[in-house]
């Protein structure tokens, strides 16, 4: 029986492997034994820590043609509010970034003086204007697909909502944008 297991058969095909997945395996054993999450593998406090009260939450809209809402709760299957959500979400937090996409931010600050190397292909990597521009007509086509109606009027509202005793209070409602059909 022992021989037909997987360290033994490693132990005698390549022993330095060998010691390497023992060493690997008892040391993760070791380190979570102490409490140190030491792999990403192994990281089991990101499901097992309990989710901190905010002070708001924030839940977008969508209302199309004026009387048609949209929202998380009106029965999509699931990749249909993916569809709906994230790129919602990735347009709000360009417009939140003065409408300059997020990741080049974030590739400006960690690369440096690294960036300018990529900086003459900005506009193959990132979203430009034109990108930003073109996403409520391609936004609002998309709903159209989704609701089978067509789509004339288009408005993003942001709700602020808070927890407050045992029931959900609106704080404010804002409209993101708009969007008329030409």
């Amino acid at each position: 029986m022992l021989k037909r297991s997987y360290l033994y058969r490693l132990f005698k095909h390549n022993k330095i492997l060998f010691f390497v997945v023992l060493l690997f395996c008892i040391g993760t054993a070791f380190t979570n034994l102490r409490g140190n999450e030491i792999t990403p593998f192994f990281v089991w406090g990101m499901y097992s820590k309990p989710v901190k009260p905010q002070p708001f939450y924030t839940a977008h809209r969508i209302i199309v043609n004026n009387n048609i809402e949209v929202n998380n709760i009106n029965g999509f299957m699931p990749p249909t509010l993916f569809y709906l959500n994230a790129p919602l979400k990735y347009y709000i937090s360009i417009l939140n970034n003065h409408n300059i996409d997020p990741i080049q931010t974030l590739f400006k600050k960690k690369l440096g003086t690294i960036y300018e190397k990529i900086a003459p292909h900005e506009n193959l990597i990132f979203n430009t204007q034109e990108r930003i521009d073109g996403f409520l007509p391609w936004f609002a086509r998309y709903i159209s697909t989704v609701l089978k109606v067509r789509v004339h009027h288009l408005q993003i509202i942001e709700d602020r909502l808070s927890y407050k005793n045992s029931s959900i209070h609106m704080d404010s409602s804002y409209t993101i944008a708009t969007w008329n059909q030409q």
